[in-house]
This record gives structure tokens, sequence and C-alpha cells, in this order.
């Protein structure tokens, strides 16, 4: 009888090291998505940090990066789906890659929930 998440399982992954490689692809993609920010910001942002921004700029700028995001997020999230959806590779890695798409879009949320829980008060 052969451990459930071992190596010596028939059709099996080789331990938890591809569950690993998983999840840091996908925490990998989160934070590209991040770093991706920078564009828009450096982009539309004022060029001086005292500059005051009115209400128009502040839109621009907000509309900007939520549109690079969500770009970027898209063009990750399909590249993942078709490797998660192949019959080639690894059950575990797949199995990482959602599990950290998940988490990282739950663990987005809750930041961003919390921000504004904290502005409120």
């Amino acid at each position: 009888m052969s451990d459930p998440g071992g190596a010596t399982e028939a059709g099996g992954s080789k331990g938890w090291w591809p569950l690993a490689g998983g999840l840091g692809f996908a925490t990998l993609g989160h934070a590209l998505a991040i770093a991706a920010l920078a564009v828009p910001v450096a982009k539309l942002g004022p060029s001086d940090p005292n500059a005051n921004l009115d209400a128009g700029d502040r839109v621009g700028v907000f509309y900007g990066v939520l549109c690079t995001y969500a770009s970027v997020h898209v063009l990750l999230l399909n590249v993942g789906l078709v490797f998660v959806w192949s019959e080639r590779g690894d059950r575990m890695f797949k199995r990482g890659l959602v599990t950290g798409w998940v988490g990282g879009w739950a663990l987005i949320i809750a930041i961003v929930a919390t921000w504004f829980a904290l502005a409120e008060s």
C-alpha cells in the first residue's frame, strides 16, 4: 500500500515539492500584477511629489491602475488555466497553482477590506 501523497503512488507526484512550486508560481503572478501598478502611477501620476491632484486626475490614475491590474490578472489567469486544464504536467503542481491563486485573491480582498474599514474610522 502506498502513501497517498508520496512518490510511490501510481501516476503520482514526487512529494510536496510540486505543490510548493505551484504556490510559488501563483504568488509570483500576484506579485507581478502588483508590481505592474507602478507603470500607470508613473505615467499618470504627478511628476512633483508635492503636487495636488484634483478629482479628475485622481480618477484617471485610479482608472489606469484598475485597468492595468485587471489586464495583468486576466492574462495570468488565462495562462494558468491553459496549464491547469492541460493533460500534461504534475497534478500536485496544478493544485498548488489553483490554491495559490485563490489564496492570493483572498489575501488581496482581506487587505482591501481592512484598508477601507480603517479608513472609515
